[in-house]
Formats: structure tokens, C-alpha cells, sequence
């Protein structure tokens, strides 16, 4: 997904702002042609179905009135009207028939006339000389009184495959009718309609059934009858009548609308990719990647510029953190030598004290053994180029440094040391272990109290763990607060410079993962615990 921030997703709701008008616009244009000619269509058709309709509205009054005419005015036709059965009710049949037939024959307004008289069961049938129906067969149809009644008024009427509109009235119980045949006017409309895909269906119904989307649906209804035309013509077709252009028009729309996602494309190649590829790279310089540089592209001139523009910065950026990088290696070189150079000035007057009281007791041995002992210290904390030693070399430094001590304080300690194999290849600064047991000498030790001092070493799981431990009066509980929380530097006096020089130490040579913490309460000794990485102890920051 797009980020809303991204110059990716502002160019796309762009585009879009751009071209989507112009496609709604189009496609308005588009569907309001399609309209109108199918408005006009259906208006065409509608008017060629009322035309139809009015021609059928003047067949039904005409035969209807010429009917009610010949049968009441014309003294032939008074004569049928009696159904008498004699020589001159057959004399008016014939005369009759044979006006009924001259007039079908000047193309009277029906197709097909009848007159029935259920009284003498007699039935008089003319039909139009184009329809090939037999007027026996026809007459043995329409000379049924039920069928007669119910065609009072015009009604559709099936018969011998063709539509018929048909209407039957009785006068003096003589029953006078006239058919017309639907299926002329429905063939009339067919051939003025343009359109293959056409349907027409005469109902008496004003509903019609079958139209959906696909079709145009035009109705029109007669006035004098319970009759209706249904025109259904294929919407497809109409709309194929529409100039080239205009019948194209969705489909350049949608053309159109494809041009959202190759203008996208096209911008994305000349203009994107190469944005991404340098925000890219400016996060993995970021994230600490100094050596990417971004590779040659066949970019634009102007990319191909902050390309190189990007690389001279990155080069000048790493050179500018090699440079303060070595500054600040020299400057923590510097603290360390210093941090090694602060002795403090009570070990030396007390080991010399001790120095010239052995010589006064003419302790020719302990004097040599403590004179041994000061030469390897200064030799230790002078060593040159090794910020790390191994622990198997400050133990016995320890070791020396507590016989020292036993001269002094002869029955003030008791001394245990746990140290594990592995323990004694670990790298530790030089002197830091060295100076917690002698903070403890210096601290814990009082009169009349023996002291019990333990050193453990041990390596588990990768972490190297230096326990310097005490039964002796403990340390004030806020100072083992600063301890804990490492906030040393936060002392602002020189009571505990050798243990802030301790912990900058701890950090500075065993890295940022090492720690120094403290159990202890006044009174009840002290558990000081460094722990560190043994994999990191062996790449200090200086060597890196």
C-alpha cells in the first residue's frame, strides 16, 4: 500500500484528479447520446403505432356503422332482420351477401362480415378475398350464441393461425359482426421499423411481458377497443445506429482511463524508481550502511547528478566520521592512560611504611617479597599497548597483593578464591579486579573483626561473571543506588574516584553490554558482581 505522504500516492491521486473528470465527462456525453437516439426511437416508434392505431380506430367505427346501416336502414337488410323463413328473407340473404361482398371488394373497413340468426339457424359469412378462409368452416364457428355474447365488444380473436379483432352485436336477436385482421396491421408496422431484431405482439393487456435492459419496449392502446400493440426492438441495434464516433466513444473512454496506469508507469520509470533508489539509500546511510553508494542507472541527467552529488556526500560523511572516530579513539586512549596513572598516593605510603618497618625488624624475606610485589605492580599498570590482560596474570598480581596485605593486617582477613579454568583465559582491563579487592581491604577491614574475603571467577553461557565478596560493615545504601543505576558520574567528589575510573573503565574496554552492580546494606558486608560478553571482551573499542 501507498503511504498518503509518499510523492508515489500524491502523483497517483493526481492522475486521477487529472483524467477521471475528463473520463466522467465522456462517459456522461457518451450515454446521453445513447439516450437521445433511443428517445427518438422510441418516439418513431410510438407515432408509427398510434398512426397504426388510428387507421384501426377508423376501420372499427366504420364497420361498426356500416353494419348497424345495412342491416337497419336497407330494406333488404329490415327484411333479415324479421327471420321470417320464406322466399324473401333468402331473396334479402342474397342480396345481402352480395353487397357485403362488392363492398369487401372496394376495400371495405373489415375483412370479414357475418350475420347469424339462431332463430332459423342460418349464418351469412363475406370475407375478403385475400384470406384463404373457408366461410362453412368459418361459419360453423361464429354460429355459436356463446362465443357471439362474449364479443359484445372488440375483443382478440385466434384463428386459422392469424389475429383477429372481432365484435358481434344482436339486434331483434340477430346477431351482426365484422372481423379485422390484427396481423395486416402488425406487418404494416414491421415493414416501417428499420430494425432486424424486432418483436410486435397485439394484447389486451397494457402490460407486457419479456422486456428487460436489452430492449426498448413502445406500447400503444386503441380507443375504441380493448386492445393494445407491443413493439420490442433490441436497445444493442438502436444504439448501432449511432455515427462511428459516437458508438466508439465508451471504448475510448476506457481507453482513456487506461492511460491512468501508463502515465503511472512512465512516471514511476523516469521519475519514482529514481526517488526511491535515493530514498533508499539515504536510509541504509542512515541505519549505519557508510559503504553503499548508488550504483549507475540510465536515469535522467538530473538523478544521474544527485546520484553523484549523493556518493561525494556519503564519501564525505565517512571520511568525517573516520576522522572523529580516531579523535575520539585518541581522546578514550588518553582517559585510559590516565585513568591507569591515577595511583592512589595511601597504597604507596602504606606499602613504603610497611617497606621500612620490615627493614626495621630485619624481615629480609617479607621486605624482598614486598619489594618484588611493588616492582611487578609498576611493572603491570605501566604495560604498554595491551589495554586488555589475560585474568590468569592479574590473579597472581591479587595473590602477591594480599600476602602484602597479610603483613599488615596478620589476623584482620581470611582469604578464599573460586576461580573456574575457564575463567582464568578471560581479557579484563588490567587492575580492575585488583582494585576492588583492595577497596575491600582498605574498607572492610577493622579491629578486632575478622574479615572473610572470597574472589570467584567463572565463564557460563558466554558471559565471563568477577564476584568480589565481604562480611564486613557494607556500604551506604545510596551509593549503591548510584552503583546500580549507573549513575557514577553523577558524584561530585573525589571520595570515589577510583571507583568511577573503575566503572568508565568496565565500559570503555568491556563494552556497553557489561555491567558492575552491588548487594549491600551497612552491616551486613558486600557482593560487588562485574559481568561481560567473553566474545566482546576479546575486541575492545580501541583495537576496533
Amino acid at each position: 500500500m501507498f503511504k498518503a505522504s509518499s510523492i508515489t500516492t500524491k502523483i497517483v491521486f493526481i492522475l486521477i484528479l487529472i483524467i477521471l473528470p475528463l473520463n466522467v465527462i465522456s462517459i456522461l456525453s457518451a450515454r446521453k447520446s445513447q439516450e437521445v437516439i433511443i428517445d427518438q426511437t422510441a418516439a418513431s416508434i410510438h407515432t408509427l403505432i398510434n398512426t397504426c392505431m388510428a387507421d384501426l380506430d377508423t376501420q372499427i367505427t366504420e364497420s361498426s356503422t356500416y353494419l348497424y346501416s345495412l342491416i337497419t336502414n336497407d330494406p333488404y337488410g329490415i327484411t333479415m332482420l324479421r327471420q321470417q323463413s320464406d322466399s324473401s328473407y333468402q331473396n334479402a340473404k342474397y342480396y345481402i351477401a352480395g353487397k357485403l361482398q362488392e363492398d369487401l371488394f372496394l376495400q371495405n373497413p373489415a375483412d370479414v362480415y357475418f350475420i347469424y340468426s339462431p332463430v332459423l339457424e342460418d349464418i351469412l359469412v363475406c370475407k375478403n378475398n385475400r384470406f384463404s378462409l373457408t366461410r362453412s368452416q368459418l361459419g360453423e364457428v361464429l354460429s355459436d350464441p356463446e362465443l357471439l355474447d362474449d364479443f359484445k365488444r372488440w375483443k382478440l380473436y385466434f384463428y386459422d393461425g392469424l389475429q383477429w379483432l372481432i365484435r358481434a352485436s344482436a339486434t331483434n336477436n340477430l346477431y351482426v359482426g365484422s372481423m379485422i385482421c390484427v396481423d395486416d396491421i402488425l406487418d404494416r408496422i414491421r415493414k416501417n421499423l428499420p430494425y432486424e431484431n424486432v418483436r410486435i405482439t397485439a394484447s389486451q393487456e397494457a402490460q407486457c411481458s419479456g422486456a428487460d435492459q436489452r430492449t426498448i419496449l413502445v406500447s400503444a392502446g386503441s380507443d375504441e377497443a380493448d386492445f393494445y400493440i407491443h413493439v420490442l426492438v433490441d436497445r444493442a441495434e438502436v444504439i448501432s445506429t449511432l455515427p462511428v464516433f459516437e458508438r466508439l466513444s465508451f471504448l475510448i473512454t476506457l481507453l482513456y482511463l487506461l492511460l491512468i496506469p501508463v502515465l503511472f508507469l512512465l512516471l514511476n520509470r523516469i521519475l519514482l524508481r529514481p526517488l526511491r533508489k535515493i530514498s533508499s539509500a539515504m536510509g541504509r546511510l542512515r541505519s549505519g550502511d557508510q559503504d553503499y553508494r548508488i550504483g549507475k542507472h540510465k536515469y535522467a541527467r538530473e538523478f544521474l547528478n544527485i546520484n553523484e552529488t549523493f556518493n561525494a556526500m556519503a564519501d564525505n560523511i565517512h571520511q568525517l566520521k573516520i576522522e572523529k572516530y580516531e579523535s575520539e579513539l585518541k581522546r578514550q586512549k588518553m582517559e585510559l592512560r590516565n585513568l591507569q596513572l591515577q595511583i592512589r598516593p595511601h597504597f604507596l605510603l602504606n606499602t613504603f611504611n610497611l617497606m621500612y618497618s620490615l627493614s626495621q625488624l630485619d624481615d629480609r624475606e617479607n621486605l624482598e617479597n614486598t619489594i618484588l610485589y611493588m616492582s611487578d605492580y609498576f611493572r603491570y599498570i605501566f604495560r604498554s599497548n595491551k589495554e586488555l590482560e589475560s585474568f590468569s596474570v592479574e590473579l597472581n598480581l591479587i595473590k602477591s597483593y594480599m600476602q602484602v596485605a597479610k603483613l599488615r593486617y596478620p589476623d584482620g582477613f581470611e582469604m578464599t578464591y573460586r576461580i573456574s579454568p575457564e575463567a582464568l583465559q578471560v581479557q579484563v582491563p588490567p587492575l580492575l579486579i585488583h582494585n576492588f579487592v583492595e577497596n575491600t581491604i582498605r574498607h572492610a577491614l577493622h579491629n578486632g573483626i575478622v574479615v572473610h574475603i572470597s574472589l570467584s571467577a567463572s565463564v557460563s553461557q558466554a558471559i565471563a561473571e568477577f564476584i568480589i565478596a565481604d562480611d564486613g560493615p557494607g556500604i551506604d545504601r545510596e551509593l549503591v543506588e548510584k552503583i546500580n543505576s549507573e549513575s557514577l558520574e553523577t558524584l561530585d567528589d573525589n571520595t570515589h574516584v577510583g571507583l568511577v575510573n573503575s566503572y568508565q573503565r568496565i565500559k570503555y574496554l568491556l563494552g556497553e553490554d557489561a555491567t558492575l552492580r552491588v548487594i549491600s546494606s551497612p552491616g551486613c558486608g558486600c557482593r560487588i558482581f562485574i559481568r561481560f560478553p567473553v566474545n566482546h571482551s576479546q575486541t575492545n573499542i580501541l583495537k576496533e
